[in-house]
């Protein structure tokens, strides 16, 4: 796979909503891969290799009543952002419970459980508040004989809870950057 650069569209809205929502659900059939709400703009991303210009043409926009827009294009040069992301990586610490840390957080203090995952952009590096508090939750009470880690993202919940003595886990997820 060739490294592209990416296309930013930038979409001014007046009204912002419901426009935004619609452009995007239209957007993310046609290619593109990231979307940001800006107080009055949407912020649409894709590969270089996606004919941005075509598809913003083929979306209901240039039909929608009463609404103002500008749409303007920026190309944004190829970035690992998987690499830059983990660069600023940091280890998470759930209270004394559990240290979640990247294989390269080497010389830490480690509280708890020691988790240790390839982060790979993928949820459930601790960062988020919903695995920071599930961590904490299921270190706090009774672990279930059987647990189901939907949308498992690193599988930090389901590491934890075989920890807590789990006896069956399932764990799915559809993600490519998934464990």
């Amino acid at each position: 796979m060739k490294n592209e650069d990416t296309i930013e569209v930038r979409i001014e809205l007046d009204p912002i909503n419901p426009w935004a929502e619609i452009f995007t659900a239209e957007l993310a059939g046609l290619g593109f891969d990231g979307f940001m709400t800006e107080r009055n703009a949407l912020l649409a991303y894709c590969l270089e290799s996606v004919d941005a210009k075509a598809a913003i043409e083929s979306t209901t926009l240039s039909d929608a009543e009463n609404l103002k827009y500008k749409v303007s294009y920026k190309t944004i040069p190829y970035q690992n952002w998987n690499a830059n992301w983990e660069a600023d990586f940091e280890p998470v610490y759930v209270e004394n419970y559990a240290t979640i840390r990247a294989p390269f957080h080497e010389e830490i203090e480690i509280k708890g459980f020691d988790i240790i995952i390839q982060p790979k952009m993928s949820f459930g590096t601790g960062h988020h508040q919903t695995t920071w508090l599930m961590t904490k939750a299921m270190c706090e009470e009774p672990v279930a004989e059987n647990v189901l880690d939907m949308g498992t993202g690193t599988g930090v919940l389901a590491i934890i809870a075989e920890k807590l003595g789990a006896k069956e886990i399932e764990a799915v997820d559809i993600e490519e950057w998934s464990a």
